[in-house]
């Protein structure tokens, strides 16, 4: 191991003699490389001396480096901001699942609640829809506004699938508005 760290050394000495040896004009063409990362350009003007002739693009091309990369980070700010948003209402769709289901067991229903992979979707799971009367009974008190899956709407959730399975294909599975628009 104590072979690397020379070897390293004369790597990066190297690089820096190979640097130091381009002509202004090189400095300038790196510069002007949209491929070579933002710092390593900025690091190319600096090397231009300032009596040299390619010095005169200097002061225009700085200024469109940096405009660049500030757009660069604002666009990955804006993509990382997108994904925490995304992350942070997936994990509360997540956890609308089991407070549902409890709000709804605490009522007298005996039924499962799940959100379903469309993530607009509510799936409610109870023997007692095979029964038409009770699914009509249970949809308007689950559209009224003193409904627990008011929450769910407010969290983009519009739709509500009731089953009578947790088996999909097996036995009844129909999907039904929320009518969210009414809350």
């Amino acid at each position: 191991m104590a072979v690397l760290a020379p070897i390293a050394m004369t790597v990066d000495y190297i690089e820096a003699e190979r640097f130091k040896s381009l002509s202004p004009a090189e400095h300038l063409r790196k510069a002007k490389a949209p491929d070579v990362p933002y710092w390593e350009r900025k690091k190319h003007l600096e090397a231009i001396p300032a009596n040299a002739p390619e010095m005169a693009d200097v002061p225009k091309l700085r200024d469109e480096i940096n405009t660049r990369e500030q757009e660069s980070l604002a666009a990955d700010n804006a993509r990382i901001q997108m994904a925490n948003e995304r992350s942070r209402a997936k994990k509360a769709r997540e956890s609308l699942g089991p407070y549902l289901e409890q709000k709804l067991k605490e009522l007298g229903y005996d039924v499962s609640v799940s959100i379903s992979d469309d993530n607009d979707e509510v799936i409610v799971t109870s023997s007692d829809f095979s029964d038409t009367d009770h699914r009509v009974r249970f949809l308007a008190f689950v559209r009224g506004k003193k409904s627990p899956l008011f929450s769910a709407c407010s969290n983009g959730l519009t739709k509500v699938r009731l089953r009578i399975s947790d088996i999909p294909l097996l036995g009844f599975s129909e999907s039904y508005s929320l009518d969210c628009g009414g809350f």
